[in-house]
């Protein structure tokens, strides 16, 4: 949470704990709304997202921090983790995108769960 409870509580000159489950509430859902408004993160966040494949995608909810890992189902179903070496993270421009390069392996058919950037 980017505003702590205590930075609320002192704002709002609250200096009894009898409000603060609902305070927290109140933080959690102003944080949640910003986000989703912004398409920012307003406090570091680890997330993964789906792909169907190697091609190269717009990370949402910037900023991007680093990428954490790649991995994939490969043809035998078998997960597996992808070299760093075969992407790369651009933030050259206002969003930030992940790149593969070349020479990468092949993926399992028909599954929907077969490739995840964390």
């Amino acid at each position: 949470m980017p505003i702590h409870l205590s930075l609320l509580k002192s704002h709002l000159r609250v200096d009894f704990a009898d409000d603060d489950a609902i305070l927290s509430l109140y933080l959690d859902a102003a944080t949640a709304f910003m986000e989703g408004a912004t398409r920012r993160l307003l406090s570091q966040q680890t997330r993964t997202i789906r792909l169907l494949g190697f091609e190269d995608v717009m990370l949402p909810f910037p900023p991007i921090a680093s990428v954490g890992g790649v991995t994939y189902k490969d043809a035998n179903g078998a997960t597996q983790t992808l070299s760093a070496s075969k992407y790369l993270l651009d933030t050259t421009e206002a969003m930030t995108y992940i790149r593969f390069l070349d020479d990468l392996p092949t993926l399992a058919e028909a599954d929907n769960d077969r490739f995840r950037v964390t």
